[in-house]
């Protein structure tokens, strides 16, 4: 069972990450360059050197994913300790 959770958390924290690069350039390509207050895209980001104005979630969402990842990568440790997985067992004698 503690392989299963920890596959799938360590799956789940990968997935995180690579929506994370693939919405960062959906944004950096198709967010607007000028602030538009009717749909509230009035947050401005800088993505390598190009301003997009983005609303208040997707804002949310550039820094959400990333670090909801890394808790999950941390918390995976903590939960099952790095040093127990790898760890083999102890013989009697």
């Amino acid at each position: 069972m503690k392989k299963i959770v920890y596959y799938c958390g360590s799956i789940l924290a990968i997935s995180l990450f690579f929506s994370w690069a693939v919405f960062n350039e959906y944004c950096r390509i198709n967010l607007p360059t000028s602030p538009d207050v009717t749909v509230d895209r009035i947050y401005a980001e800088n993505f390598h050197g190009k301003i997009v104005y983005m609303s208040r979630t997707e804002k949310f969402l550039t820094y959400g994913m990333p670090l909801g990842g890394g808790l999950i990568i941390i918390g995976l440790v903590v939960m099952f300790g790095y040093a127990n997985i790898s760890r083999k067992p102890k013989r009697s004698l």
